[in-house]
């Protein structure tokens, strides 16, 4: 403190010698209040956030001193990330806040989020509120009650500049909705990423909305059935990243012609828990890999939706094997020599994952052998050898069950096995 009363001039600057912040310039602490109004509009599950907007971030930066205010009121993009639970009228859903933001954040465009799970009945003002703005909407994430969705249907032909929609929606009553509201997203020019979830009392369903599935790029959702999800992928020509879950399954027609998605760098498919009882078998003629031709491919998942057949199938169709880095593969049918066979087939495999055998490989210590020859086949590769991680699922493993597997560590392969199928819906559980 000596220091400081021996040395004249501006307080800032004397202030700053304890508080540094003070001298940031204006553009590089308007970069940091964006890193944290998006730490907080980011944060953990969509419907854990506590507490009024009010004491959140962009809102409490400007309650720190005059500079910070003025810094927070002159950068618009701190106020175009909006959160909207209308659970909770009165805190976060206020149509003064909401109004304040839209204005403050001038021009720029938005990033939406609306949190409902009340059946209201009744037009929501806050929504309202929301929905002026939504020539802006460069990004909406919904996860509301279909009452709401009527309301909702006010945007239709307003969302030019809409890129990515997220929309988680339940279904049971749909007898209240004229078919134009299932239109409401369609025409939307500059759609390209898809999340999608739709469900009911008993199974995931798939979009009663129609969209333009030409023009996107990304695509998460549900279906009710393999045979409509055939039907979607069908129409991504320009598709990039697809992850798709149905509830059912049933064959398709024995002579496939096969869809070429040329640009598809990542496919997932995955089926509804509770439609594959444990020690299903998979049928060969319900799989969407036999009507795809995907030479771009560099990431498979497959959970109870292929067998080794199809997957091998898809790879010489395709010619897609060497351009292949992570696959992850689930099924009840597969033997561990043809599950040798498929890793062989992918050159440049990093990140292995196979899963539900059905006591397949635990019998006569059958890991062990699949462990080793797969780490021998590693062991072979042309160098540059890239590293192989290796996660395994059995159902019959046991701790203790499995001796001397020495080689799941060596340096560049590695390898866990875990008796536990921990399952998570890949597509429905990212939409909370």
């Amino acid at each position: 403190m000596s220091f400081l009363s021996h040395r004249p001039g501006d307080p800032l600057q004397s202030s700053a010698i304890l508080y540094p912040i003070l001298l940031l310039p204006p553009e590089i602490l308007a970069e940091i209040f964006s890193f944290v109004v998006d730490a907080t509009f980011h944060f953990g599950d969509i419907s854990e956030v506590s507490g009024p907007a009010s004491s959140q971030a962009p809102w409490l930066l400007t309650r720190v001193c005059h500079r910070w205010t003025e810094v927070a009121l002159r950068t618009p993009c701190l106020w175009s990330m909006v959160f909207l639970d209308l659970d909770r009228v009165g805190e976060r859903g206020d149509v003064q806040l909401t109004r304040l933001r839209h204005d403050r954040s001038r021009n720029a465009p938005l990033t939406v989020k609306i949190f409902c799970e009340q059946d209201w009945r009744e037009s929501h003002p806050v929504l309202d509120a929301a929905m002026a703005h939504c020539e802006r909407w460069g990004e909406a994430d919904l996860y509301i009650t279909l009452p709401l969705a009527f309301q909702l249907a006010a945007v239709r032909a307003r969302l030019s500049a809409l890129i990515t929609l997220g929309i988680s929606l339940r279904l049971d009553d749909e007898s209240e909705a004229d078919p134009a509201f299932w239109d409401t997203f369609m025409d939307s020019p500059n759609l390209k990423t898809l999340c999608a979830s739709f469900w009911d009392d008993h199974h995931l369903l798939s979009s009663p909305f129609a969209f333009p599935w030409h023009q996107l790029t990304r695509l998460s959702t549900t279906f009710f059935s393999n045979t409509e999800a055939l039907s979607v992928l069908q129409a991504l020509s320009s598709a990039i990243e697809c992850r798709l879950e149905y509830a059912r399954e049933a064959a398709l027609p024995e002579q496939p012609i096969p869809t070429c998605l040329p640009y598809l760098r990542s496919l997932l498919l995955q089926m509804e828990e509770e439609s594959r009882p444990s020690g299903r078998i998979h049928h060969r003629r319900t799989s969407l890999l036999d009507w795809l031709e995907t030479p771009s491919l560099e990431h498979l998942s497959t959970y109870h939706t292929a067998d080794a057949e199809a997957v091998l199938a898809l790879l010489a169709r395709s010619h897609c094997a060497a351009s292949l880095h992570s696959f992850h593969f689930h099924s009840s049918s597969a033997l561990p020599d043809v599950l040798l066979l498929l890793v062989q087939a992918m050159p440049c495999l990093m990140d292995l994952e196979i899963g539900d055998f059905n006591g397949a490989l635990s019998t006569r210590s059958a890991v062990s052998t699949f462990v080793r020859a797969l780490s021998v086949h590693w062991e072979t590769r042309s160098p540059p050898r890239q590293p192989l991680s290796v996660w395994l699922v059995d159902r019959m493993y046991s701790t203790g069950s499995v001796q001397d597997l020495s080689v799941m560590y060596k340096d560049g392969f590695i390898v866990e096995i875990s008796p536990n199928m921990c399952f998570r819906s890949l597509v429905a559980d990212s939409f909370r």
